[in-house]
């Protein structure tokens, strides 16, 4: 397979190297085409992006997107090798050039720093729609965090919860993740 620059590629380059919100497309639809069966246009389209980026230099902006997913769609380790060893024969400055996608300690770290953030301001977000509902008796809000789904409720059996008279909210029995989906959902 051939890939080429289009007439109009000029235009569309400076588009995609300014607006980065299509990178997670381009990834997505990378890992389709290996779904759907066309694995073999994988390759030599994200060596032209890899060739555009680090040789060309039209789309520099897409370097690190390309580096870190677009080659780890790809599913022959000997394809993926060869588009590593261009990139690293192209990439400037060289000592810089990266074997492999970002540490996952880093990820890791990032996202439990997340995590902690959302769970801080979920946990807020819950005890507020709780006073809120027993407050102003929203009933949305009772009716809303107290609802499951047919599947939900036949995925695991919960545990039976004593109830310690009409007053108690039904945001006390649900499971933090269901809160947070919840909350989620009605901000």
């Amino acid at each position: 397979m051939l890939t080429a620059r289009a007439v109009n590629w000029q235009e569309r380059f400076q588009h995609l190297n300014e607006s980065q919100h299509n990178y997670l497309r381009i990834t997505r639809i990378l890992k389709s085409l290996g779904e759907l069966g066309y694995e073999s246009f994988k390759s030599p389209f994200v060596k032209f992006i890899l060739h555009e980026a680090l040789v060309e230099n039209t789309i520099p902006n897409i370097k690190q997107s390309a580096l870190e997913y677009f080659v780890y769609t790809i599913r022959d380790r000997r394809e993926r090798r060869k588009l590593l060893r261009f990139a690293q024969k192209h990439y400037t400055p060289s000592e810089n050039f990266i074997w492999g996608p970002p540490r996952k300690e880093q990820w890791e770290g990032s996202k439990a720093q997340k995590m902690s953030s959302t769970l801080a301001s979920s946990h807020n977000s819950q005890t507020s729609m709780h006073k809120k509902a027993k407050d102003s008796k929203n009933s949305f809000s009772a009716v809303h965090l107290n609802s499951e789904t047919a599947e939900e409720k036949n995925v695991a059996p919960k545990e039976p919860v004593e109830q310690t008279g009409p007053a108690q909210s039904p945001a006390m029995k649900l499971p933090s993740q269901e809160i947070q989906r919840t909350v989620m959902l009605r901000v």
